[in-house]
């Protein structure tokens, strides 16, 4: 399966389109995903919903393969943004479907769609979020690599909740509000967070 959805991924999806057993039909959507050319036909036939269209997939189809694209890619960092992508986004733009909703949001981050971004980085900033929502928000934006939200990282370290998680996440940064947010709190930090502080401080050099 991995060879033939590397080398040949409209074949690939043909065959996951036409086969009644839905773990075969996963497998295959899961294999084309974890390549440029894959993700390009899988996200070009999710858009797809003309009716009588021979790529056009039916609702439920399309929400099973969103939710598949969104489980190979749990692992990876920033990829570039397939070229349908926006019309995906339209498809799914008034589904009820919860599970859909978070896929097309991780997939829009990851693909550094900047609406998405936006609102992520809201989120995480906003006190008044629950605080898994703002675990959420930080873990996407962490994954997606987004250098817009490092003057969100910034203020983050004056919160219990996030000190710890953000302090690896300014490493690099040259922001002097950076250095002086670590160097406040170094002395209530954990060993680990520490070793963690330091290591950010010294990057800048």
């Amino acid at each position: 399966l991995a060879g033939l959805a590397s080398g040949e991924p409209a074949r690939t999806l043909d065959l996951a389109a036409s086969t009644p057993l839905s773990t075969l039909a996963d497998s295959v959507l899961w294999f084309a995903a974890r390549n440029p050319a894959g993700r390009e036909q899988i996200v070009a036939r999710l858009a797809a919903s003309a009716p009588g269209s021979p790529s056009a997939l039916s609702a439920a189809a399309a929400l099973r393969g969103l939710r598949v694209l969104a489980f190979a890619l749990e692992s990876e960092a920033a990829i570039a943004m397939p070229s349908a992508w926006p019309q995906v986004l339209a498809r799914f733009a008034a589904t009820s479907d919860a599970a859909a909703r978070a896929a097309v949001e991780q997939l829009s981050a990851l693909f550094g769609d900047k609406n998405v971004l936006a609102r992520t980085r809201e989120r995480l900033a906003d006190s008044r979020a629950s605080l898994a929502q703002r675990r959420a928000a930080l873990a996407l934006l962490k994954r997606a690599g987004d250098p817009e939200a490092l003057s969100i990282y910034i203020r983050l370290l004056d919160e219990d909740a996030f000190r710890a998680d953000v302090i690896p996440l300014l490493s690099g940064t040259d922001d002097p509000a950076a250095a002086a947010g670590l160097i406040r709190h170094f002395g209530r930090l954990a060993d680990v967070d520490r070793a963690a502080a330091l290591g950010t401080l010294t990057s800048r050099a």
